[in-house]
């Protein structure tokens, strides 16, 4: 097949979870023998290279500055459409239009949801649509999250969230979700939209254990801090957690590591925390940690960061919505809880058990091997694709 993938980032390094599940994705297909072209918002920085066997079309976007982001909320409000869609869907989908011009394609693939208007560029191009998560329980979660004397807007924000998932979604052959959770919750919005659920995958033979015993007494967290249920994660680690965990071990230290540190700039005046920031490769983190902490009480998807610890051999502690989407067990893979305290003691027994560490760890390593393999997602999206491929061309709007 040749496939067009229209993405709201290129998947270049350094990753996220959303970069990085579309890297493996299209540099698998690629090896499958299908012709991949990737247009996406990210600027190419140069000698940066790509999947392999990808072509890349990189979609530059206006510097971002206060006057910006100002005239995108007054265009979202006036039009009433989510602001993380105003000037992204439409400088997308002009070069979307640009690449059809000269070329054909079978099929495309747009993610992630903010952009999902692109459709109405594709020229009738049969399309699959991959949110991956529940846009709408993410926005729920930033209205809950936000400052008092904004909440209004994020709340108003929400409400477009949800008309657009309504609207925009109908026009896709298939729309494929990381967990059923998410599916489901997004067919609530509309029980007519033609979800799948593709689980995510990890690569194993990168994020593998460390083969020399580890030192010290280092709790992480990895997320973009930007992100609201990530900041909350973060914020309770280091004013929650963290000191009832260092009641026991005073040595223990919490190091937070992702992009846009500086929303948590102001825990590192906190005893025992440490801000890594963004780094470029996170497995050396993940050999250094003596324990991985995901404390997630808000949030959608399936925690790429838990299933890379998974796959590192570094014990875990999580709430149950850490491992939502996957079927992981607690306390055989993990171990669980729901509380500050309940989560601050499980971290306490790992930094102190050896013996359960190790039976852990491995049961976790063999449980990601066996479930979230790259091979097993490129297989399943091949299998979505051919078959929106062949649909009858829709009329484009």
């Amino acid at each position: 097949m040749r496939i067009l993938f229209c993405l709201s980032e290129l998947p270049l390094r350094p990753f996220n979870g959303m970069t990085q599940h579309w890297h493996h994705l299209c540099r698998g297909l690629a090896a499958r023998g299908h012709e991949v072209c990737v247009v996406g918002l990210s600027p190419r920085r140069p000698g940066e290279a790509g999947p392999e066997g990808v072509r890349l079309v990189a979609t530059p976007l206006p510097q971002p500055s206060l006057a910006r982001r100002l005239g995108g909320w007054i265009s979202s409000n006036a039009r009433h459409v989510p602001i993380d869609s105003v000037g992204s869907t439409p400088t997308l989908g002009r070069r979307v239009e640009e690449v059809l011009a000269t070329e054909e394609f079978d099929v495309a693939c747009v993610s992630t949801g903010e952009v999902a208007g692109v459709s109405r560029y594709l020229g009738g191009l049969p399309s699959v649509l991959a949110p991956l998560d529940a846009w709408e329980l993410n926005a729920c979660a930033r209205a809950e999250l936000a400052p008092r004397a904004l909440r209004w807007a994020y709340r108003r924000q929400l409400s477009y969230v949800r008309d657009f998932v309504r609207r925009e979604y109908r026009a896709y052959g298939a729309i494929v979700f990381v967990s059923q959770q998410d599916a489901e919750a997004t067919r609530t919005l509309d029980p007519t939209l033609p979800t799948r659920f593709v689980a995510n995958g990890v690569d194993t033979d990168h994020f593998r254990p460390c083969a020399h015993p580890r030192s010290g007494k280092d709790v992480s967290f990895v997320g973009h801090m930007n992100f609201a249920p990530n900041l909350d994660a973060a914020r309770a680690l280091a004013r929650g957690i963290m000191p009832i965990v260092r009641r026991e071990h005073p040595d223990a230290t919490l190091r937070l590591i992702g992009r846009s540190p500086g929303h948590v700039a102001d825990l590192a005046r906190l005893p025992g925390v440490e801000i890594v920031g963004e780094v470029p490769d996170v497995l050396p983190e993940l050999w250094r940690s003596s324990v991985f902490a995901c404390p997630m009480r808000l949030g959608t998807g399936v925690k790429n960061k838990v299933l890379e610890a998974f796959a590192s051999g570094v014990p875990v502690v999580a709430t149950p919505l850490g491992i939502r989407g996957t079927a992981a067990q607690g306390g055989e893979h993990l171990l669980l809880g729901n509380t500050d305290a309940e989560i601050a003691r499980q971290i306490g027994l790992l930094l102190s058990s050896s013996a359960q560490v190790e039976e852990m760890t491995s049961a976790a390593r063999d449980y990601v091997v066996e479930h979230h393999s790259w091979s097993g997602e490129v297989e399943a999206y091949e299998g979505i694709l051919e078959e929106v491929s062949r649909a009858p061309r829709a009329v484009s709007r």
